[in-house]
């Protein structure tokens, strides 16, 4: 641990890691708990999170050894975060607009995720 605190480049990189990972685990589990925020019903919100989750999965099977591992991460981590600003900026007529970009911050942020546990 002593070694780890001298060298400034390797700190900042523990720390840009844990920062990403924290990130990644609170937007990955924190958006299927707030699908009753929507203002649509909650049960097909709930089936399609669960049904979009399995293309996700799959991404990285087709796509790992193609794409750039950090790109592709950060990428994904900010269309998942564009979307969910924008799910928080709209009203609550636009339930359908609102569900269909949560889905797709769904998504991004469950490939994210998988890029991110990646360990090849």
């Amino acid at each position: 641990m002593k070694k780890l605190f001298e060298k400034g480049w390797a700190c900042r990189r523990i720390l840009i890691i844990m920062g990403l990972g924290c990130s990644l685990g609170l937007v990955h589990y924190g958006i299927p708990l707030g699908l009753g925020n929507l203002g649509s019903n909650l049960y097909p919100s709930v089936t399609f999170n669960a049904i979009i989750e399995v293309p996700s999965a799959f991404i990285l099977l087709f796509f790992v050894d193609k794409w750039n591992r950090i790109s592709s991460i950060l990428t994904l981590f900010l269309v998942s975060g564009i979307s969910c600003s924008i799910c928080a900026i709209t009203g609550s007529k636009w339930a359908g607009v609102k569900t269909g970009f949560e889905l797709l911050a769904f998504f991004c942020a469950c490939s994210s995720v998988i890029f991110y546990l990646d360990s090849r």
